[in-house]
């Protein structure tokens, strides 16, 4: 019960979080962010629901919101892209080839009792009813998290990469903090 509990404190601690990133902030790289932190606390969420309930319809929903969380975090990459200023990643055709996974993953999600692709078989945990569901992935899942942590895998090895020769005045310019110091001009 203290899992459930520690999960839903922070999926929605993260909510506000990403709520005020939009709000305040209206740049790109918050909306980004936000995609980023509420595709997490969508995740967090899905996950401490599927083991509050007890009934198998009510886990199975909760662990299809989970899978929205996580194609929502594949947002990583872009927000990278401009972090750095790599306009020339960001353009229409790339975004719209960075979103044709996640896409058709939870399209896969969406008419998984037809194929089975994406989950093979549930089953409750009858040990503890509070536990999440016992399932067998199929082949669409597997594919869909070598995809997903390859891809924020390799952003963030190229985010650390070139932070490392990023000069102060790009990380003035970049900041998430820019207008709570000051003007960062100054």
């Amino acid at each position: 019960m203290r899992l459930i509990l520690l999960n839903l404190v922070l999926a929605i601690i993260s909510s506000f979080v990403a709520a005020y990133m939009v709000l305040t902030r209206k740049y790109v790289r918050a909306r980004l962010m936000a995609f980023i932190v509420i595709g997490a606390s969508i995740w967090s969420y899905g996950y401490a629901m599927e083991m509050y309930f007890v009934d198998i319809e009510s886990k199975m929903f909760w662990t299809n919101i989970q899978f929205l969380g996580m194609a929502l975090t594949n947002v990583l990459p872009l927000f990278i892209a401009h972090f750095f200023d790599k306009q020339e990643w960001l353009t229409k055709r790339n975004v719209i080839l960075a979103s044709i996974a996640p896409a058709l993953f939870l399209g896969l999600v969406a008419t998984n009792a037809y194929h089975g692709t994406v989950i093979g078989s549930i089953s409750l945990n009858h040990l503890d009813l509070n536990y999440p569901l016992i399932k067998t992935y199929g082949w669409a899942f597997y594919s869909f998290i070598i995809y997903t942590n390859s891809l924020i895998g390799s952003s963030l090895i190229y985010g650390v990469k070139n932070a490392r020769s990023y000069s102060e005045e790009n990380w003035k310019k970049n900041s998430c903090f820019n207008g709570f110091y000051g003007d960062p001009g100054s």
